[in-house]
């Protein structure tokens, strides 16, 4: 029987394929949550937990104990004196860091179970990279919701290295081909049965996430409806949306920017979905630059590093710089292309579109307006809208730029 694409599936096939996917998750090695995982996500819901708690619950991996250790003796945190405990590790670092690191941690490493170790170190290298933005983010957006921030911008791409154990090689070359996250979920809709995000909906039902992470990572590319709302899983699911678009695919030579797109869209939706003004998103950079620095060395064994906190940091700005620029220059090209004049001897006709229709002035040689007339394309051409102004219709080239202005604008 033929896959039916995703993006031909109703709600109800959508539903019976996230079951099947778990299913196959199962089958593949990834089971239901780790056994710490599920007691860090039990204190995260205990308002009085203390760091000793999570000391507890993590002294049972000696992995995560030694990368902890390792963090809190770093440069970050600049102890006098050797962090040599893991209770006193969990005091450095913090609730907020802690949650996200061991979280995270567990997560992650249950999700790479049976991937392909290149996509999965580069694509998790990104992820861990989203995780410190989105943290930086809900610091200002979402405060109290740090931890549960990193988690989500570090799982939003779980899926993706799990693609070629479902659907087979063809998906790497697919991701080969599409980098750029949302194009590369439109490609998936329309080849596979179901996208990386399906895989991690799947992964959601055997982790029985709580709503506040789910809903976020399940919906992170879809575009927030309200910037009013502000229940936690509102707030995160817009922070969500805006580290899921970039690319963030630095290369080998961090000063080969690419995506200036990409990068516009961050600063866009960080300003319109966040309201964050150009020195809190730079301020937000710089800080996930230098978190992620420290941080990715404890997820080194499924992560490869994208660089160190300046170069990234540089890299990212550049590019941001970019992205203003390039919004600069659009809106002067949109405005340009919503509003155009034409010479008729001494006399200049402006014609701007309007929310019914367009407006035409009539200027005279120092500028001075003399009389506006307002029309749809439907019901007037160049000549009648140069009659109604009183402008003799003379065959030059601006009555024909002046149809074919209304033409395109309409």
């Amino acid at each position: 029987m033929a896959v039916k694409p995703r993006n031909t599936l109703s709600a109800v096939e959508i539903d019976a394929l996230h079951q099947r996917l778990a299913e196959r998750l199962e089958r593949i090695g990834i089971h239901t949550q780790p056994e710490v995982a599920v007691r860090i996500l039990d204190l995260s819901a205990d308002p009085n937990a203390q760091p000793r708690d999570y000391a507890a619950a993590i002294r049972n991996d000696p992995g995560l104990s030694a990368r902890l250790l390792k963090l809190s003796n770093s440069a970050l945190f600049a102890q006098r004196k050797p962090v040599t405990t893991v209770d006193r590790a969990c005091v450095v670092l913090g609730l907020e860091r802690l949650k996200s690191i061991a979280l995270g941690f567990h997560l992650s490493r249950a999700a790479c179970r049976g991937t392909a170790r290149e996509l999965t170190r580069s694509v998790w290298g990104r992820s861990v990279f989203r995780g410190c933005l989105a943290a930086e983010l809900a610091r200002i957006h979402a405060p109290g919701y740090v931890a549960e921030a990193f988690v989500i911008g570090l799982m939003l791409d779980a899926g993706v290295p799990l693609m070629p154990k479902l659907v087979g090689e063809a998906y790497e070359r697919l991701y080969d081909g599409f980098r750029a996250p949302r194009m590369l979920l439109r490609a998936e809709c329309e080849v596979f049965e179901f996208t990386h995000v399906d895989v991690m909906a799947a992964l959601q039902r055997l982790w029985r996430l709580p709503e506040v992470l789910a809903r976020p990572i399940q919906l992170h590319h879809d575009r927030p409806r309200s910037t009013m709302r502000t229940e936690p899983v509102h707030a995160l699911h817009r922070i969500a949306y805006v580290v899921a678009g970039p690319e963030l695919c630095v290369s080998e030579d961090l000063r080969m920017l690419q995506g200036a797109e990409q990068d516009a869209n961050l600063h866009a939706e960080a300003a319109q979905l966040l309201e964050l003004r150009d020195s809190q998103i730079e301020e937000a950079v710089r800080r996930a630059s230098a978190e992620y620095a420290a941080t990715i060395d404890l997820f080194g064994e499924i992560a490869k590093s994208i660089g160190d906190a300046e170069d990234i940091f540089e890299c990212i700005q550049m590019r941001l710089v970019r992205a203003v620029d390039a919004q600069v220059e659009d809106s002067i090209r949109r405005e340009h292309d919503m509003r155009r004049r034409f010479k008729f001897g001494d006399q200049c006709v402006e014609v701007s579109r309007a929310e019914d229709g367009f407006v035409a002035c009539l200027f005279d040689s120092e500028g001075n307006p003399l009389v506006t007339h307002r029309f749809r394309k439907d019901s007037e051409d160049e000549r009648t809208v140069l009659a109604a102004l009183g402008v003799e219709a003379c065959g030059c080239d601006d009555v024909r730029r002046l149809g074919e202005f209304i033409t395109q604008a309409a």
